[in-house]
């Protein structure tokens, strides 16, 4: 039996919370028109939920008892290749990580030559990683470097000459 959708769950669920409201309403009916010789006869919930409830308890599935040997399901032809493909995968993935764990236990010499090559490699894979700007970009961060020099330059030119004569003054060596 395939498994339901959450759609289908959803659907079946108001399906029976409605037929449980509709059975509380003609109970409701049947007692309100006196057709019952005793009221306490009828069971009448307050609430929708309590009964929806019961009808999901006897809605669910049963647990399926236990499979046999026998009753694998056989895969079709596709998904045995799918799974080979993945057996296949992760028989090279353990060899790799072997080979690796392997080569890193070695003793490579002259030390120094191989840190110097490898600090090149980590720079390598380091610059396959960076993100470069586009050529707007470029033109646009160095208008706004160019325009924030050309600012202080100024702001310093003018605090400079307001500071040095002011100086000369207060020291008295420009009188």
């Amino acid at each position: 039996m395939a498994k339901k959708t959450r759609a289908q769950r959803k659907k079946q669920n108001l399906s029976a919370q409605r037929q449980v409201k509709q059975k509380v309403v003609e109970q409701e009916e049947i007692v309100v028109a006196g057709e019952v010789d005793e009221p306490s006869s009828v069971t009448v919930s307050a609430s929708v939920e309590e009964p929806a409830k019961a009808v999901q308890a006897q809605a669910k599935p049963q647990p399926k008892p236990a499979k046999s040997d026998f009753d694998v399901p056989m895969r079709t032809e596709k998904e045995e290749k799918e799974f080979q493909k993945r057996v296949e995968r992760a028989r090279k993935a353990t060899a790799k990580a072997e080979k690796k764990k392997a080569k890193a236990g070695k003793e490579r010499k002259p030390r120094w030559f191989w840190s110097i090559v490898d600090f090149f490699s980590g720079v390598k894979q380091e610059m396959k990683r960076t993100t470069w700007p586009t050529r707007n970009e470029v033109l646009k961060m160095s208008v706004v470097v160019v325009c924030a020099l050309v600012f202080f330059g100024v702001l310093i030119f003018i605090v400079d000459s307001i500071a040095n004569p002011l100086f000369y003054w207060l020291s008295g060596l420009g009188a």
